[in-house]
């Protein structure tokens, strides 16, 4: 048995995933992640803000949980100094 074989079941069934369906799940995905960051604080945003505003590019929309939770974290900040 070669690589190959052990990493690739040659009996898997094929999914097709719809395009619709894929949009679907990636929101989903990116909603759960804005989730887990609500519950991060404030030292832990600092390490992924960069990450975090360049994850804004590859948004859908400019109406998204992730733009939502930017800005209000950093009306926050700007209100509180």
């Amino acid at each position: 048995m070669g690589i190959a074989d052990r990493l690739f079941c040659k009996n898997a069934p094929v999914i097709i995933v719809m395009p619709q369906l894929a949009v679907a799940l990636c929101t989903l995905v990116r909603a759960y992640a804005v989730t887990i960051l609500e519950r991060a604080g404030d030292e832990e945003l600092q390490c992924y803000l960069l990450q975090l505003v360049q994850a804004l590019r590859f948004e859908h929309s400019v109406k998204s949980r992730l733009s939502h939770f930017l800005c209000y974290n950093w009306i926050l900040f700007i209100f509180s100094i």
